[in-house]
């Protein structure tokens, strides 16, 4: 598969898409999805720095031997974690998704769930990101 970043409001990049795409033949996936940042450096470092911890230490308290890598891992299965079925074999298989490949708005969604999770269950309040937290201490 191939993926490009094109700007729609450039009308020379439309253009070219539009030409290739008069080329085609046959079936074809296309699929156009509005591009946005990867998470930031300032998300990443409140969810590792911050999110992660806290349920790790609680999780440590529970009496489990868990590093924060394995706290991390927990909420990727729980919230990344899709499935599907293969339909002619019944087999059901599961993926867990990255961090890395989140978008900023997909990360923000994520480290909620994680935060909500965090009260829920230990009921413990994760302080929200502090903007001065993340300029003073990801560099």
């Amino acid at each position: 598969m191939t993926e490009h970043i094109v700007n729609l409001s450039d009308v020379n990049q439309k253009n070219l898409i539009l030409t290739h795409i008069r080329s085609l033949e046959g079936p074809h996936r296309i699929s156009i999805v509005k591009e946005r940042k990867r998470r930031s450096d300032g998300q990443n470092g409140y969810f590792h720095g911050v999110v992660i911890p806290i349920f790790a230490e609680w999780c440590r308290e529970q009496g489990n031997d868990w590093s924060d890598e394995d706290a991390k891992e927990y909420l990727k299965r729980r919230f990344l974690t899709k499935t599907w079925t293969n339909e002619k074999t019944g087999e059901i298989f599961e993926t867990t998704g990255e961090t890395s490949k989140l978008n900023t708005v997909e990360f923000i969604y994520f480290i909620e769930q994680c935060c909500a999770l965090i009260a829920e269950l230990c009921g413990i309040a994760v302080p929200p990101l502090d903007p001065f937290y993340k300029r003073d201490k990801i560099k």
